[in-house]
């Protein structure tokens, strides 16, 4: 098993899912020019031994001010 996303690369089932016991931070750039960072956690359901639901978690409110949304 192999995983290449925009955070992390992994080699192996063991490898993917410590990677995914702890929150992640993710730096955006935002429209003025600044960084805000979203710390995001990755829930994996499994089923008959194999990841069969995956869902990712982050708390909104940062972004959305940043973006003007909120």
């Amino acid at each position: 098993m192999t995983f290449a996303g925009p955070l992390m690369k992994t080699s192996g089932a063991h490898d993917y899912i410590y990677s995914t016991e702890q929150l992640l931070q993710m730096d955006i750039a935002t429209p003025d020019g600044g960084m805000i960072t979203i710390e995001i956690t990755d829930l994996i359901q499994v089923a008959n031994g194999k990841a069969a639901k995956q869902k990712i978690y982050y708390d909104p409110r940062e972004f959305a001010k940043a973006f003007g949304m909120g």
